[in-house]
């Protein structure tokens, strides 16, 4: 009989960690769990600011690294990278021998990690499956681990049907909300001069934090860049543009090449790498509002009462709060949107978040423990 669970929590991003780090935080502390922290991905990437420093500054053990050079991103280069995550992630697995894996998300490494515990018969663990996300590459990837995972936890009721229809015991699956919107809720707040200080910069009367990610196609992901730049000429000059790292996506090199080569020509505009998830969650809630087309404009900021401008296809499908403005790739739509934003023409009234409810991550956990450990090999799960 297993009198303690071990649980292989695999992040691959600054992204996933920033939503999981509460949850790992509680598992560390709990007796009935092995905590086996396994890390991946981007998190070893200079260009995306080494986030794997934010893991260490937390003190979390990490039990296994997987660091694989990733320099070029064609999708050649991706999927050879996505088969050697699956080979590092099985030797990962053999070693440490978890009892399930949990991850969050739609990234390819995610899709690899999951397709080593599916060969290696891990139960797996899946958050955010159910959601749709059109315009990228994000959505098919987030359909085949569902397909593979046996528990999974979602954000409402719209992705649990989903879900459901996509042929999953309803047992087996539990709306908890996000722990994005959960984090949204509780994180401490920085202020101002300690942003400025930690990032050396100033913020200006008006300021929008910018995150750029590829679309599917090349040829929308050349549009969005262009045009959103372009766009951005004619914003006052009291405007300041914060643009973080796009996510290691096809693509990806092109929209970095364009955001530096943008700042070393406008003096009002900063290109900070990674921030941090509290550091970043801090700067939305200081800044005028969100531009581009992460999904941090649709689950953070509508929490945080910020108007968003969700440029493009990338995001279609999500369900949109009534904070956000939503645009195509035409300059002129996107400079209106600007227009809107700035004049307050669009006012913010009450905001309803298709993401958040409480205690996420406690209800998550409470669902973990309560599998039937005894019967965990031949993966039957909920009593």
């Amino acid at each position: 009989m297993i009198k303690k669970i071990k649980i292989g929590v695999i992040t691959s991003s600054r992204a996933d960690y920033g939503q999981l780090r509460n949850l790992i935080k509680l598992m560390k502390h709990d007796k009935k769990i092995i905590l086996q922290l396994i890390v991946i991905g981007s998190h070893f990437n200079k260009n995306r600011g080494y986030s794997f420093k934010e893991i260490v500054k937390d003190k979390f053990k990490i039990s296994a690294k997987l660091k694989l050079k990733q320099s070029k991103f064609g999708p050649k280069d991706i999927s050879n990278y996505t088969s050697e995550t699956l080979k590092g992630v099985s030797k990962i697995i053999i070693k440490l021998k978890p009892h399930m894996i949990l991850l969050l998300g739609d990234r390819y490494e995610t899709f690899a990690a999951a397709s080593a515990a599916l060969f290696h018969n891990i139960p797996l663990v899946h958050l955010h499956g159910g959601e749709v996300t059109s315009g990228v590459i994000d959505e098919p990837i987030r359909h085949s681990i569902t397909k593979m995972s046996d528990i999974h936890f979602v954000a409402n009721n719209i992705f649990k049907k989903r879900i459901r229809r996509m042929g999953e015991k309803e047992k087996n699956i539990f709306n908890v909300g996000s722990l994005t919107a959960e984090n949204v809720k509780s994180f401490k707040k920085k202020g101002k001069n300690e942003i400025e200080k930690k990032f050396n910069f100033k913020f200006k009367k008006k300021n929008f934090i910018v995150t750029l990610h590829p679309e599917k196609e090349l040829k929308n992901t050349k549009r969005l860049v262009k045009n959103t730049l372009a766009a951005m000429r004619f914003l006052p000059k009291d405007c300041l543009l914060i643009f973080t790292s796009s996510n290691i996506d096809k693509d990806s090199n092109f929209i970095l090449k364009e955001i530096k080569k943008f700042n070393n020509y406008n003096s009002n505009s900063i290109f900070i790498p990674n921030f941090g998830y509290e550091n970043y969650l801090s700067c939305i809630h200081i800044c005028d509002g969100v531009i581009g087309n992460s999904s941090s404009g649709i689950t953070e900021a509508p929490l945080l009462r910020k108007m968003v401008i969700n440029i493009g296809d990338r995001q279609k499908g999500r369900p949109l709060s009534s904070n956000i403005i939503q645009c195509g790739y035409k300059i002129e739509e996107i400079k209106e949107s600007f227009f809107n934003l700035l004049s307050k023409k669009k006012k913010i009234g009450i905001i309803k978040s298709y993401y958040y409810r409480k205690n996420t991550k406690n209800e998550i956990l409470r669902v973990i423990k309560k599998i039937n450990l005894k019967n965990i090999k031949e993966k039957k799960f909920v009593d």
